[in-house]
C-alpha cells in the first residue's frame, strides 16, 4: 500500500512496480509518474492491482491470470497492455483511460473480462491482436478514441459498448451487437 505517495521515475523499461512469479499480492493508492511501465505483472496470478494513479506510464500484464485491475492512468503510450500465452482470465474494470494512444491492447489474450471502463480522448479505442480470443468487452465508453483493430482475433464478444463512430478494422469471426453512440 502506498498510502498515495509519488512515485517519479523514468524506468527501468519493466516497471516501477515489478512482479515476478508471484500470487495475491496487491498493489494500491500508488500515485506513479514518469515513461515506461508503472507497474508490471509477469507471471503473477490472482492478485489486485487498485486505485493507482499512473501518469505517463501504463501496466503491463504478461503470462498472468486472474487478476483484478482498477486503475486510472493517464498519457501513456499502452494504457492497458494486456499480453502473452497464458494471460487469461484477468478482470479489468472500472478504470479511466484518458490521453493513452493505446489504452487498451490485447495481443496473446484469452478470456479475459474488460467491463465498465471508460477510455477518453484516446488515440485509439483498442486493439485486439495475436491470436487473442474468447474476450469480453462489454458496457465500456470509448469517447473521443480512434480506431478499433482486431486482427487475428477471433470469438471475441464486443457488446453493449458506447463508441464515438470509430474506425472499425475486424480481421476475424468475433460477436458485435448494435453499437451505441452519443
Amino acid at each position: 500500500d502506498c498510502q498515495g505517495h509519488l512515485i517519479n521515475s523514468t524506468g527501468p523499461v519493466m516497471g516501477t512496480i515489478f512482479s515476478n512469479n508471484k500470487q495475491n499480492i496487491t498493489i494500491k493508492n500508488c500515485r506513479l509518474e514518469g515513461s515506461g511501465n508503472g507497474i508490471y505483472l509477469f507471471s503473477t496470478n490472482s492478485s489486485r492491482v487498485i486505485n493507482n494513479t499512473l501518469t505517463k506510464k501504463g501496466i503491463a500484464v504478461y503470462g498472468s491470470f486472474n487478476n483484478l485491475l482498477n486503475n486510472t492512468i493517464i498519457s501513456a503510450f499502452f494504457g492497458f497492455e494486456i499480453s502473452g500465452i497464458g494471460t487469461h482470465d484477468n478482470l479489468i474494470a472500472n478504470n479511466i483511460a484518458y490521453g493513452n494512444a493505446y489504452p487498451l491492447y490485447l495481443s496473446g489474450a484469452d478470456s479475459n473480462t474488460i467491463i465498465n471502463n471508460n477510455f477518453t480522448y484516446n488515440g485509439n479505442s483498442f486493439v485486439i491482436n495475436f491470436g487473442s480470443k474468447n474476450n469480453l468487452l462489454r458496457s465500456n465508453i470509448f469517447s473521443k478514441s480512434g480506431s478499433i483493430n482486431i486482427v487475428n482475433g477471433s470469438n471475441n464478444q464486443i457488446f453493449d459498448n458506447l463508441f464515438d463512430n470509430p474506425t472499425v478494422n475486424d480481421v476475424g469471426i468475433n460477436f458485435w451487437n448494435t453499437t451505441k453512440t452519443p
